[in-house]
């Protein structure tokens, strides 16, 4: 219950949407499930799944020694075509994929929900939260 509590909230804070942060930028972020993607003009790209997950539990009296990371599959269309997949770790930026004139940064800003000791995640439960930012050219 908690989970969705935080979803929901994290959602309302992420909605789908475009805002102009200045008249040469555009940024998209998105909160997306397993197999959906994010649209970006005639560029998109989806979710396919969680590839590795070795994040520290958030339970109480866990001590970790390394915070650990989590890796997704992404794949990248252009023009409705494939372009290719891409394994992309949470707090990794991937600049400039895409074969158009416009500056693409693509970071993967949160992974959900936070591993619990002694419980797995179902593939279908994990959430991630996008932030693409364009920058137009003149």
């Amino acid at each position: 219950m908690k989970v969705l509590m935080l979803f929901l909230v994290l959602y309302s804070y992420f909605p789908a949407s475009v805002s102009q942060q200045d008249p040469k930028t555009n940024i998209y972020a998105e909160i997306l499930c397993p197999g959906e993607q994010i649209q970006i003009g005639n560029r998109s790209i989806k979710f396919r799944q969680v590839i590795s997950d070795s994040r520290c539990p958030v339970d109480d009296g866990v001590t970790c020694i390394w915070a650990g990371e989590v890796k997704v599959l992404l794949e990248v269309f252009e023009m409705n075509k494939s372009i290719g997949n891409l394994e992309f770790s949470k707090n990794a930026s991937l600049k400039d994929f895409f074969k158009s004139a416009h500056k693409m940064e693509v970071k993967v800003m949160e992974v959900f929900p936070a591993p619990r000791l002694n419980q797995k995640i179902a593939p279908e439960e994990y959430r991630i939260s996008f932030r693409v930012t364009e920058t137009l050219q003149p």
